[in-house]
């Protein structure tokens, strides 16, 4: 096995490590999501300090090391610098890092990658962060085997139909149709927010902002899709709590 490796990585998160050393979170195109160490990164004449930052897209040299591997050599291709100019888009710019950092897999593989910095580069060109992260969230969920059902019932296996009250559970799993009777878990899927979910799921990435979603269908849109992120990865979400705040200043 080689000594070393080369990533293509975008940085989720960090946290110090001893005196001058920093613990790095990547998540790359080769391996999915894994730690490594930036050794001496702290120390004041470090030209590699402002590269290992959340959101950095970078290109390194890895040396594997006894129990962490260690970032040899770090090129920067892009800090996403504009997703800090405004609180409300580094929010939900970081919750799309913390949904990867929560429920990518051991058999990742970096499958989410391209979806990744597809994602962080539509906030940072002006795309509308709501609805890019409610795709992102549908998205990277299907790729780590964790997709909601919304094409049939999870329930009974039938087809949801055209007529009658839908509903959504996440304990089961997505769509329940009308034909199932009701439990305690169960909240109400209207249909114009099934047809959201599922153009959300599927459309271009790059299309997503041309929808128009009203304030009412946001809100149950993120009710229901945050209801199951935090079921299935068992955790709440920091980043949607902290827009919770941002929002009630607001108001």
């Amino acid at each position: 096995m080689p000594a070393t490796y080369r990533l293509e990585a975008v940085v989720l998160r960090c946290r110090d490590l001893g005196e001058t050393d920093r613990l790095v979170t990547l998540y790359s195109r080769e391996h999915g999501k894994q730690q490594a160490v930036a050794r001496g990164v702290r120390r004041a004449a470090s030209r590699r300090a402002g590269s290992l930052q959340p959101f950095a897209h970078l290109r390194c040299l890895v040396a594997r090391g006894r129990t962490l591997d260690v970032i040899a050599q770090v090129e920067l291709l892009n800090s996403f610098a504009k997703l800090r100019d405004d609180l409300t888009l580094l929010t939900w710019a970081g919750h799309i890092l913390e949904l990867v950092d929560a429920a990518a897999g051991e058999g990742d593989r970096g499958a989410s990658f391209p979806l990744l910095l597809a994602a962080l580069h539509l906030l940072a060109g002006g795309a509308d962060p709501e609805l890019t992260a409610r795709a992102f969230e549908l998205r990277h969920l299907s790729a780590a085997g964790l997709e909601p059902e919304l094409t049939i019932c999870c329930r009974c296996g039938g087809p949801l139909g055209d007529q009658g009250e839908l509903r959504f559970n996440p304990a089961e799993g997505g769509a329940i149709c009308a034909a199932c009777g009701k439990t305690s878990g169960d909240r109400l899927l209207r249909r114009g927010i099934l047809a959201t979910m599922l153009y959300l799921k599927d459309a271009d990435l790059r299309q997503v902002d041309r929808l128009v979603v009203s304030a009412r269908d946001r809100a149950e849109l993120e009710a229901l899709l945050r209801a199951y992120l935090e079921f299935h990865l068992d955790r709440p979400l920091r980043s949607l709590a902290f827009l919770d705040t941002l929002r009630e200043q607001e108001h």
